[in-house]
């Protein structure tokens, strides 16, 4: 659904639109209430959209930053979780008045997370802060160095007024951070309202990373502990779990990963060795790969926290 007062900001007319797989079945001039009957469709089990850069209430991570922000704006409202489409909108990063000739707007994942959809919002006030003529997307290697994210699939191309910019990768990269820096030819100002890392979860399937009352593995810093994890799915599926953890740590499976199949009601079980250093505390992600009864493909993931035992 959406209403365009003038039919100007989303090009599909004015007035109220109803949209029912892609086809739309009712417009009206105002917002007058309105009882739509819909034709009986069967059950649908969706899939489970998450956005891995989401923050909602910017506490911890993923942590956002930038090498200059605006004083009436914040890193952080790139990342919450809003989209907003306003003239104005209070969720956004810009760097309106930066003494640089370009910046950079950064966010720290705080654990290895896979990337392959990413979508940006640029801001544009139609003054001072514009939309970008182009723009470059890094990620942080286990060499401290930003590295260009491989095989970029951009629609559009080059970054349009009011247009959502999505950059599918042909190959998922798992990142610890990534950095988006946002050019005008002119060198003037530019804006984010929404940053983006969207993945699909498999609904057949509970993941577990098994902790003591209080939700925190306990690590030793400088030793090693054994973590457990559980996959539990509903209807038979394959799976192959990956216990994720921060630059710095090892995580070792006690017995060989290969993907299996797993019955409906069913749980497996996969013991890992955990070695962490002394920073902490840090974060580990357990990430489950699997696949549809057609071409799906899922990537299921929870995190928990770690702190010293």
């Amino acid at each position: 659904m959406l209403f365009d007062r003038s039919g100007r900001h989303y090009g599909h007319g004015a007035g109220l639109s109803v949209w029912l797989d892609g086809r739309r079945v009712h417009r009206q001039d105002d917002l007058v209430p309105v009882t739509l009957t819909m034709g009986g469709t069967g059950q649908h089990t969706l899939p489970r959209e998450v956005d891995d850069l989401a923050n909602v209430d910017q506490k911890g991570h993923p942590l956002a930053s930038a090498s200059y922000t605006f004083h009436l704006d914040s890193p952080a409202k790139a990342i919450d979780g809003q989209d907003l489409h306003l003239d104005t909108p209070s969720s956004r990063w810009t760097n309106y008045d930066s003494p640089h000739a370009d910046d950079w707007l950064a966010v720290d994942f705080g654990v290895p997370t896979p990337v392959s959809d990413l979508r940006i919002s640029f801001y544009d006030d139609g003054g001072g802060v514009r939309t970008p003529d182009s723009y470059e997307l890094h990620h942080l290697g286990q060499d401290g160095r930003w590295h260009p994210l491989p095989g970029q699939h951009r629609t559009p191309q080059t970054p349009r007024p009011g247009t959502l910019n999505r950059i599918l990768l042909e190959r998922a990269v798992t990142a610890t951070a990534l950095r988006l820096t946002a050019l005008r030819t002119s060198g003037g100002a530019v804006g984010v309202t929404a940053w983006q890392s969207w993945r699909t979860e498999d609904p057949r399937l509970t993941l577990t990373v098994e902790t003591p009352p209080g939700g925190l593995v306990p690590v030793e810093p400088g030793g090693t502990v054994e973590v457990t994890t559980t996959v539990t799915a509903t209807s038979t599926t394959v799976v192959s779990p990956d216990l994720l953890v921060p630059d710095g740590w090892k995580s070792l499976p006690q017995h060989t990963i290969r993907p299996t199949t797993l019955d409906a009601g069913k749980t497996l079980r996969t013991h890992w060795l955990v070695t962490a250093p002394t920073g902490l505390p840090r974060h580990l992600r357990l990430l489950v790969r699997s696949r549809g009864k057609t071409a799906e493909r899922f990537v299921t993931s929870i995190v928990a926290p770690a702190q010293a035992d």
